[in-house]
């Protein structure tokens, strides 16, 4: 990063090295000139949103999914991730409901019940863009997480050793299949 500090690819390594060690504040900044470096890459956008999910700032994160939806809209990891903001979106709406609201108070039992229900289709409808684009492709790490991760307490790891190699496999990748997200979620490459 010394030496390229306006390589946005260098930037975003150093942001995941710090959010995988739980530093999110740490990671924040690296994230945030990965962007400014390359403001046209999807996937910098996607993980400066699960950093800021997981500093529960979630509509701040739905707001970087959408912008790397706009720069491709067939970014799997942007879809998943949207269907899960309106997902917990709709649970968080039914558990204020159960809360603040009477049972025996229909208007606003109604309300809260469409308001949720609309959050959920949004999500199924997010998941099914998913599904159609990548029906049985692994994530990167090859365990099919894409959810943003909150960090963990100091001393836990949760790292899993890699699964076994196959013939032909570039270390650390999952195996290629139809229909794979390699060729959705690769970012552009500026060698310069």
């Amino acid at each position: 990063i010394d030496i390229y500090p306006l390589y946005g690819e260098a930037n975003q390594k150093m942001a995941q090295i710090f959010q995988q060690s739980g530093m999110l504040a740490e990671a924040e900044p690296y994230f945030r000139k990965a962007i400014e470096c390359d403001s046209l890459n999807p996937v910098y956008y996607n993980n400066y949103g699960n950093l800021l999910y997981n500093k529960n700032k979630y509509v701040e994160a739905k707001a970087y999914y959408a912008q790397a939806l706009k720069y491709d809209s067939n970014y799997v990891h942007a879809i998943i991730n949207m269907a899960i903001f309106y997902k917990n979106s709709g649970e968080q709406i039914i558990n204020k409901y159960q809360v603040s609201v009477k049972s025996d108070d229909s208007n606003s039992r109604l309300k809260y019940q469409d308001a949720a229900t609309a959050d959920f289709k949004t999500a199924l409808y997010y998941l099914q863009r998913a599904i159609k684009l990548a029906p049985d492709a692994p994530d990167k790490n090859g365990r099919g997480e894409t959810a943003p991760r909150r960090a963990r307490p100091e001393g836990e790891s949760g790292r899993q050793p890699p699964p076994a190699q196959k013939q032909g496999q570039a270390r650390g990748q999952p195996p290629r299949t139809k229909g794979s997200l390699d060729k959705i979620v690769t970012p552009p490459r500026d060698i310069r």
